[in-house]
């Protein structure tokens, strides 16, 4: 009986078929990272456009010597967001900014220096708003901070260089009116969309309950998606992206901008609220109320002649009363 017969010899997977197979693997992986890092990016390109700001500070020194440097940062009243961004991307987090009266801490993320060149650079493809910021922020890094000159020794063509995207980068972040026109979105995949939107609504959003009274025992309730911004650019795409009508202007009063309100409700809010739910870091339990008050009580409608059951209703105005909770301004008391 020869070793074969006797089973002492196992299968052998040929050596051209295992180096693929891990090839495969380490691809996969790959492709796997480099989804998670599309994903991380385009929702931080959504929260830059709606709370963020890409700067290049400037700073002279007793010489009369200007030195200038890149800075990205992202302030927003939520610790949550400010820790995924640190824990994302680095960065630090200086000392709460502490307002009087009845009004929440300020946390402000920041990052400079070739960090913040790095982050920038990977997210300006995904930025709509303020992609012309980033392209300044990159220009100055490879053209005069990478040589790390000191305010000293800085050439004086480059200093020149440096004093204008300075002089740019300033009047495209000042506030009031203004008349800059920006670029639109480049497209992407609907999931790209779908994530960069998810930093908008945690940002400028707003995910609510509405209630609307038929009679005085009987109340209707819906859910609602809502993007309030001042500028027209980032509305045409929401509304070219994922429906809704252009909302008329709020002109703004003297110097302030005028404000434009993009919202979906019913069904169309729904199906967009569930998709950007696994996204979301700030207003995610405001979305999960909503898409349990579609599942569990709009879906049927009731409303007029058609009373709400009573366990329902408890349902309906709880769902209501948490999320009017959470997106109540000022301090919890």
């Amino acid at each position: 009986m020869n070793e074969v017969e006797k089973g002492r010899i196992k299968a052998r997977v040929p050596m051209d078929s295992r180096i693929t197979c891990q090839s495969k693997l380490l691809k996969g992986g790959m492709e796997r990272e480099e989804r998670e890092m599309s994903s991380d990016l385009s929702y931080l390109a959504g929260i830059i456009d709606s709370e963020g700001t890409i700067r290049i500070g400037r700073l002279i020194n007793l010489n009369r010597k200007a030195s200038y440097q890149q800075r990205l940062h992202v302030s927003n009243t939520d610790l949550r967001l400010i820790n995924w961004l640190i824990e994302r991307f680095g960065g630090s987090m200086p000392t709460p900014r502490k307002f009087s009266g009845n009004c929440k801490d300020g946390y402000t993320w920041s990052l400079g220096g070739y960090k913040s060149y790095k982050v920038i650079k990977k997210v300006q493809p995904y930025l709509l708003l303020k992609r012309e910021q980033a392209n300044l922020a990159i220009k100055l890094w490879e053209k005069v901070s990478r040589n790390r000159y000191s305010s000293y020794k800085l050439p004086l063509w480059k200093g020149s260089l440096a004093k204008e995207l300075y002089n740019r980068c300033k009047a495209l972040n000042a506030k009031g009116k203004n008349n800059e026109q920006i670029e639109k979105k480049e497209a992407f995949s609907a999931r790209d969309n779908i994530i960069y939107l998810s930093g908008i609504v945690d940002g400028d959003g707003c995910i609510s309950i509405g209630r609307q009274m038929f009679s005085v025992e009987n109340y209707g309730y819906y859910q609602r998606i809502q993007v309030i911004n001042t500028n027209i650019i980032l509305i045409e795409w929401l509304v070219e992206n994922f429906g809704g009508k252009v909302p008329k202007v709020r002109h703004g009063r003297r110097n302030h901008k005028s404000r434009y309100d993009w919202q979906l409700s019913g069904f169309s809010s729904y199906k967009l609220t569930s998709k950007v739910l696994p996204y979301l870091v700030v207003k995610r339990e405001q979305a999960e109320c909503a898409v349990l008050l579609y599942n569990r009580v709009s879906k049927f409608w009731y409303g007029g002649s058609k009373p709400m059951p009573d366990y329902k209703r408890k349902l309906a105005e709880e769902l209501y009363q948490r999320c009017r909770k959470l997106n109540k301004r000022g301090r919890d008391k």
